[in-house]
């Protein structure tokens, strides 16, 4: 009896560089479009308003997962905190 044929399976790279491919087929021209944004905001002036490296933040509040709202100086209660700004589709 014959064994039946092996499957190749794809490595992680070829898995993420397919990816990556098909995002540029998307949008190909990201990277000019990104460096335009840049320009744009320096021209603005949002590099000596920016924030740097050990400032520290104003006190803000945003909406989470569910529905309520977090603000800053109640985290930093606890001891530091990180924001991340996670934009996709939910």
């Amino acid at each position: 009896m014959a064994e039946p044929a092996k499957r190749a399976i794809p490595s992680l790279q070829a898995e993420l560089d397919g990816f990556t491919e098909q995002a540029l087929r998307r949008v190909p021209d990201s990277d000019e479009v990104i460096a335009r944004l840049i320009s744009d905001l320096r021209e603005a002036g949002m590099e000596q308003t920016a924030l740097r490296e050990g400032d520290a933040a104003p006190d803000f509040s945003l909406p989470n997962a569910s529905g309520g709202r977090v603000r800053l100086r109640d985290l930093l209660v606890s001891g530091p905190a990180v924001v991340a700004f996670y934009r996709g589709d939910w």
